[in-house]
């Protein structure tokens, strides 16, 4: 007499669901969605769960930037209002390190704008979004190279130093550059910036302005509101950005 077969049950919402997270994980190593349950609190969690669901995270806008063994994402995320803020966070090997979000709360790394990017990179394949390696263009300069910027810079302080406080502070604020300074340090930033562009925002805490003294970028960190941020970044080499002219930013 041959054996009774079982009956195949149907599979539970839970089991459904917990073998979705698992084809999740195993397409997108980004992050994992049970980890979000972690990262932030009950409440955050739900409610950036829906926001996920609502598709809140505009996907076309989400950029991955490769430095070494950190992973550096920046995307859009619609309010419930008609605001729509920046998120960004920094992974490293599938670990969530550091977030922010430009909304109210954000600053404190615990909102539902950012539970909602954590949702939605654990959900798609990460081919799908914009990659980018930083050591990819930002090539260190040759000996004669760096020697040329230097002269270069050098000639442009004589016209920068003859311009006044109110004009070096304009061309820096239509460049979202560091007002701080005497006039020479103004002056000495214009010059610099004009030639090799202009400074980027801190890739790692993603609020501080970089700096750039004897050949090395750094980042101390930035005020939000009354916090401050502290930040550690240094790197020998970042992409800079177009300068961009009071005139060429009328003209747009």
């Amino acid at each position: 007499m041959a054996p009774k077969r079982k009956a195949v049950q149907p599979p539970t919402a839970a089991k459904r669901s917990k073998a979705n997270c698992n084809s999740s994980k195993a397409n997108a190593q980004l992050f994992a969605v049970e980890d979000v349950d972690t990262s932030f609190g009950a409440k955050v969690v739900e409610q950036g769960r829906e926001y996920h669901e609502q598709g809140k995270i505009d996907k076309d806008s989400i950029q991955l930037l490769e430095a070494d063994s950190t992973l550096l994402v920046s995307a859009k995320c619609a309010g419930s209002q008609e605001d729509t803020y920046a998120v960004k966070v920094t992974l490293q090997k599938g670990t969530l390190k550091k977030k922010w979000c430009a909304c109210r709360v954000g600053r404190f790394g615990s909102c539902k704008h950012l539970a909602a990017l954590m949702f939605c990179l654990a959900s798609n394949d990460p081919t799908s979004f914009q990659t980018k390696k930083r050591t990819e263009s930002a090539q260190p300069h040759s000996a004669a190279q760096e020697a040329q910027l230097k002269r270069q810079v050098t000639a442009k302080k004589k016209e920068t130093n003859l311009m006044s406080m109110a004009q070096l502070k304009h061309m820096l604020r239509a460049n979202r550059q560091l007002l701080s300074g005497v006039k020479a340090e103004l002056a000495a930033r214009v010059a610099d910036q004009m030639v090799r562009g202009a400074l980027p925002r801190c890739p790692e805490c993603f609020g501080g302005s970089l700096r750039f003294e004897k050949g090395q970028y750094f980042c101390k960190g930035f005020f939000d509101d009354d916090l401050f941020v502290p930040c550690s970044f240094t790197a020998k080499h970042v992409d800079r950005l177009p300068w961009v002219t009071p005139a060429d930013e009328e003209g747009e």
